[in-house]
């Protein structure tokens, strides 16, 4: 899926004052999926929705369906403004803003005379990465970061005092100090990480601050050799990830930056343990993306199941799930204990023993699962006699 939003810079003459940053995500979700799909009516899952805004696929749907409630509510206070020769127009963002709880699904109806804002823009727009915007923590480095991603050609830009304070949508109560600390601080430290030499200098008429200078550099074209970024996961994630992998539709999305990206995501390690699982068992046809995977992991991880194993005889290892799906390599025949004292039994008794077991687990009767059951037992074979 493309991550770029792009929309015409008009928008950024908007104050976004009071939106929190789950807001924000989700509002700049929008506006891309509106933009990307083409259409003025949109419909998306919440489980999607949630996904792509950053906000905690395992959040519950009451609250995010407030935070849905109050983003709508924000956005009808806004004023927006268009003007078409000597005639201006005010309006609304969405003429549709539904929620529908039971199907949890959110549809959005753009304004018509919005749509400029979104397709008319040549030459005039504002562009940057979705996914950097969600993953940046204060609303004030988000509304920074796109009002200067609107300079990106000139990689600089002065605002004013008073301009600055309406476009970040600050309390008029913050004295400097409180602006400095609570304002700029964070725009710092965030956007240092993502703009290459970002830096912010004041603007004075004698001793007074009258605005402030923001400027960046190119980010480096030569080719680099990036180092490795270095994951730390407990031995409980590793064998989820390992389980996981045996799933062929799965595993070809289990790569370093599949995993890295997973785990970004699921900030709960047992919700993700837990939906890997889920995942491994569920997943039997083929997927285009991560997204698809995340959704089921994300399902997973809500679900709180009991799960009942039948004891394995002995020692030996031999998963239920494996045998169903051909998963034990036949290697592994070789590998198991051979010092093991197998248990001696009839083929009367060993058919018995098998049937059971196949009507037990729902599994199939083949030659590779009769062999796999085999394992522990010695089968004494019947004489005429004895029969």
């Amino acid at each position: 899926m493309n991550d770029i939003v792009k929309y015409h810079n008009d928008m950024n003459k908007i104050s976004f004052t009071g939106f929190n940053e789950k807001e924000l995500n989700v509002f700049f979700t929008l506006i891309l999926l509106a933009k990307e799909q083409g259409i003025r009516d949109l419909t998306i899952p919440f489980s999607d929705l949630k996904i792509l805004s950053k906000n905690d696929a395992r959040r519950s749907n009451k609250r995010f369906i407030e935070t849905l409630k109050v983003l709508n509510k924000k956005l009808l206070t806004l004023n927006w403004e268009a003007q078409s020769g000597s005639t201006t127009y005010l309006f609304t963002l969405f003429n549709i803003f539904a929620i529908d709880i039971e199907k949890e699904i959110l549809t959005v109806k753009v304004n018509e005379i919005f749509s400029y804002i979104l397709n008319d823009f040549v030459g005039n727009f504002t562009i940057f990465e979705l996914s950097t915007y969600v993953k940046l923590r204060s609303s004030y480095s988000k509304h920074m970061y796109r009002l200067l991603k609107q300079w990106e050609s000139k990689k600089e830009k002065e605002f004013s005092l008073d301009e600055l304070r309406e476009l970040l949508g600050v309390p008029t109560t913050y004295n400097n100090s409180q602006f400095n600390e609570k304002v700029l601080k964070p725009i710092r430290e965030e956007l240092t990480e993502i703009l290459p030499h970002f830096t912010i200098d004041k603007k004075k008429n004698g001793r007074k601050i009258i605005g402030y200078m923001f400027t960046w550099k190119q980010k480096q074209l030569e080719v680099e050799i990036p180092e490795d970024k270095i994951v730390e996961i407990s031995t409980e994630l590793t064998k989820a990830f390992e389980k996981a992998a045996k799933n062929r539709f799965i595993q070809p999305f289990l790569t370093n930056k599949g995993k890295s990206e997973l785990i970004d995501t699921f900030e709960n390690e047992e919700a993700l343990i837990r939906g890997l699982y889920y995942a491994y068992k569920t997943i039997k046809k083929e997927f285009k993306n991560l997204l698809y995977l995340t959704k089921v992991i994300a399902t997973g991880a809500e679900e709180q199941k009991v799960v009942i194993k039948t004891a394995k005889k002995d020692n030996y290892d031999i998963d239920i799930e494996d045998i169903k799906n051909n998963n034990i390599r036949q290697t592994s025949f070789d590998e198991l204990p051979k010092e093991k004292k197998k248990i001696e039994v009839t083929e009367k008794e060993f058919e018995v023993l098998y049937k059971k077991f196949l009507e037990e687990n729902n599994a199939p009767d083949s030659p590779f699962t009769r062999k796999s059951f085999s394992i522990p037992y010695s089968i004494k074979k019947e004489n005429a006699e004895e029969k």
